[in-house]
């Protein structure tokens, strides 16, 4: 008796099992993203029966073990493969692990992202284009439009980035555990170090509100109105309390605004008045003290004896 197969009568064997093969690796290559190795068939007679179907047989059994020995890429496990071709051993490398690829990516998204805060700061919005910021950044415009596909997305999750950093100071008064005076203290100290560690950022956010906001007048307005008004009502809270002398809170607040941020945004001027290449540690220590002196005659605050919130200046170290 003749065994069936369901290749056409008239193909050898061989032929029939190479095309087996051939579907199998494909079977693989899909489900591995990687290409199986090839092996040359022996070639037989042309015939029907037995030889047929061990070779189906083997074919099988080699493309599972083929399917067992790989690990799939979306797993985070590397692995190390070897397959022979023409006689020769090719190896392939293993990928890096997902922790690493996503700690690469953070860093250059972070590289990319310092580098436009200055030249944002440096030249404006429309004085700088990508191909300036990702040369600048030492990466190539594709690589950056990966990140960010537009120069409007760049500069929004810029100044968003500036923008959250600087409110989240604005909380300081709102501490029940602190009086006016130390609420107002850690206030100023947290402000003036802003303008000390991010003078660029600084920079960035008022050109953009000497503009008129054409960029981000959403964001700022969603963000920084709430914050406003919860610090305007911690200032009329103690008012009405008689904790402080009454002032226009708003104007009050603009007032320290402009203090702390003038040591960032006009930081030129001030090296150039005080004939320094860079603004000293102790040219904020002094700002601080003239700034608290002002505050504790303007709302009538005692000094106490000890600061309870500032040992020691955050830019002295």
């Amino acid at each position: 008796m003749v065994a069936l197969s369901s290749a056409p009568a008239g193909r050898p064997a061989a032929s029939r099992g190479r095309r087996a093969m051939r579907c199998c690796w494909r079977r693989a290559s899909r489900a591995c993203r990687s290409p199986p190795p090839r092996t040359s068939a022996p070639r037989r007679s042309p015939s029907r029966g037995s030889g047929s179907t061990s070779r189906s047989a083997a074919t099988s059994g080699w493309c599972a073990s083929w399917r067992g020995s790989r690990t799939h890429e979306c797993c985070a496990v590397p692995f190390q493969a070897s397959a022979q071709r023409g006689g020769h051993s090719m190896s392939i490398a293993p990928r890096p692990p997902a922790v690493k690829r996503q700690a690469r990516r953070q860093n250059l998204e972070s590289a990319i992202l310092a580098v436009a805060q200055e030249c944002f700061a440096l030249h404006g919005y429309g004085g700088v284009s990508v191909d300036d910021i990702a040369a600048d950044a030492g990466v190539s415009k594709q690589s950056l439009l990966y990140y960010f596909p537009s120069k409007s997305a760049l500069y929004r999750r810029v100044f968003n980035d500036v923008l959250d950093s600087w409110l989240s100071n604005l909380d300081s008064l709102a501490d029940a555990d602190l009086d006016p005076h130390a609420a107002l203290e850690r206030y100023v100290t947290q402000k003036l170090k802003f303008s000390y560690d991010h003078p660029s950022g600084s920079r960035l956010f008022a050109q953009e509100i000497i503009s008129q906001a054409p960029q981000c007048a959403d964001d700022i307005q969603a963000k920084l109105v709430p914050a406003f008004r919860a610090e305007a009502a911690v200032l009329q809270r103690w008012m009405a309390g008689g904790d402080i002398d009454p002032l226009p809170v708003p104007h009050l607040l603009f007032t320290l605004w402009a203090m702390t941020q003038t040591y960032a945004d006009f930081a030129w001027q001030m090296r150039m008045l005080l004939g320094k290449q860079a603004l000293e540690p102790e040219d904020f220590d002094q700002a601080r003290e003239t700034i608290m002196r002002m505050l504790e005659g303007a709302l009538g605050l005692s000094r106490p004896a000890t600061s309870a919130v500032v040992a020691s200046p955050p830019w002295n170290g």
